[in-house]
């Protein structure tokens, strides 16, 4: 099925400048003027909207085009195809235009097509067929383009005539709708409140149409706050437990975002003991050493004797040793040797707060390590009669970021104590996790109620109109929108549901509708 759209007409009078303005303004107020300006000039069409240049546009079920004409470059007629449901700019076509007996094919430019067309320059109204071709797909439109005229044109003698020859008439109007074609192409909101949106405007802004589809059960769904955790049992941090000056390892610190194994040696810690301190502890370390010498000789000759005397003598000989050595080596970190700092858990450094020479105090978190593929949702239910609810509809519950990423989660628990006089959630994410970041803010949703029939659409294509209503874009024409009050219902973390105000199966803009909407 074809569907032609006829671009709007405008036509205003511009009045001739071609080396006697001054002269025709100055005619244009005398007396003689004024009597004559009373008649009614039959051919004098009267501007329907003076801020729309000319166009042609046309639709079908497959494609939207288009054609804006230009005076540049001696007149040519710049055309816009995009895909009829999507909205998206459809690129490498073969767009065949036939105009009268003539056919002639526009040429590929960039995100658009071009036509030469001097014809465009001259007022008239141009039925035109666009024979579309895109991969597998093929169709034709057709539409009228209606150029308008820029001067004032009389259909009888009038005193003008005696005064300007009517070749500079003709002049200063064809003149004149080579100026009106090149009209700043700007959007605008008309008195009705639609909106018109130039095809190049969509594309600059990336203005995408969706399909509405059927009705369906939907369920309803409490949204509340939350924040990305991590998994405790997949994160670590690495803290000093004594004052000391930090050192680089081997190869230098991990960085922030540096992927780290389990047990690697992420810095080192040189411990700060105190004079009075070193003296007393170097005395415990010689006592300790001597009876390690003397423990280690006990047990050689009893292990020499092991025939001889009890095994009860060689065990008890065998402990002494290994206490001694413990305590040794409790005391010799703080004689001055460097102690190495271990990585708890692998995975990605999210905090390193470290330099070498820095000095630092004991519990100074030194560095955060963190699994990203192991991360959790920790939410803040306010409403508590809502906490059974939260927990039957547990299964069915998502996340969105600020950014519009949607997490699919799974209930962990909820807290017995409060928190801000709020019950804390936590939920693991499943899938749809990459890239997030500790801290970051999201919003989770629930389902917690019985599905009402409503069409799902996302949560952008919903905007708030002027009147602070709830309302979609309805895209009637290839370059004009109407806001459409709506009725909502929450589905989920990207998702709202629309009860009344849309049928099925028409299009909404659905990724740019903030964009169209605040076009005044």
């Amino acid at each position: 099925m074809l569907r032609g759209n006829t671009a709007m007409k405008f036509a205003g009078k511009i009045r001739v400048t071609l080396g006697c303005c001054v002269f025709a303004a100055a005619f244009l107020t005398s007396p003689l003027a004024m009597a004559h300006g009373g008649e009614d000039h039959g051919n004098e069409e009267k501007a329907v909207d003076p801020g729309i240049p000319a166009r042609v546009a046309a639709s079908s079920e497959l494609f939207e085009i288009s054609g804006v004409p230009t005076a540049s470059g001696g007149g040519k007629l710049v055309i816009y195809l995009t895909d009829f449901w999507s909205n998206q700019p459809v690129k490498g076509a073969k767009i065949d235009v036939t105009f009268g007996e003539t056919t002639a094919q526009a040429i590929v430019v960039k995100e658009h097509y071009e036509l030469p067309a001097p014809w465009v320059t001259k007022p008239g109204s141009y039925a035109l067929t666009f024979a579309v071709s895109a991969g597998d797909n093929s169709d034709l439109l057709i539409g009228t383009l209606d150029i308008p005229a820029a001067a004032v044109q009389h259909t009888h003698e009038s005193i003008w005539d005696h005064i300007v020859p009517h070749d500079l008439i003709a002049d200063a109007s064809e003149k004149g709708t080579a100026a009106i074609l090149d009209l700043p192409d700007n959007s605008r909101r008309a008195a009705d409140g639609s909106i018109f949106m130039p095809k190049a405007t969509q594309a600059l802004l990336g203005v995408e149409t969706i399909r509405t589809s059927q009705a369906g059960p939907i369920s309803k769904i409490m949204s509340f706050a939350g924040q990305i955790v991590t998994d405790p049992n997949k994160s670590g941090v690495v803290q000093s437990l004594l004052n000391g000056r930090i050192e680089p390892p081997e190869g230098g610190f991990p960085v922030i975002g540096s992927r780290v194994e389990e047990g690697q040696i992420l810095a080192y810690l040189m411990p700060r003991v105190e004079l009075v301190d070193q003296s007393d502890i170097r005395q415990t370390t010689g006592e300790l050493d001597r009876q390690i010498m003397l423990a280690e000789s006990k047990v050689a000759r009893y292990d020499k004797l092991k025939n001889v005397i009890a095994d009860s003598l060689i065990t008890d000989a065998h402990t002494e040793l290994d206490g001694l050595k413990a305590r040794r080596a409790e005391i010799k970190p703080v004689l001055g040797e460097r102690q190495p700092l271990l990585a708890p858990a692998s995975g990605v450094v999210a905090v390193a707060n470290v330099m070498a020479g820095q000095v630092v105090d004991p519990q100074t978190t030194l560095f955060q390590i963190v699994d990203p593929n192991s991360l959790f949702v920790e939410a803040l239910a306010f409403d508590l009669t809502a906490v059974p609810g939260i927990e039957r509809g547990a299964k069915a519950a998502s996340a969105v970021t600020s950014d519009g990423q949607k997490l699919s989660l799974e209930f962990a628990g909820r807290s017995l104590s409060l928190r801000q006089q709020a019950v804390p959630l936590l939920y693991r994410i499943k899938s749809g996790g990459d890239g997030l970041s500790l801290g970051q803010p999201v919003t989770v949703d629930v389902p917690v109620e019985e599905p009402v029939k409503a069409i799902a659409v996302p949560r952008s294509s919903v905007v708030r109109t002027a009147n602070g209503q709830l309302s979609v874009l309805l895209h009637v024409a290839p370059e004009r929108f109407e806001a459409r009050p709506v009725v909502t219902e929450q589905v989920d973390a990207a998702r709202l549901g629309i009860t009344a105000g849309i049928d099925p199966d028409v299009r909404i803009v659905g990724r740019g509708a903030e964009l169209v909407n605040q076009v005044r």
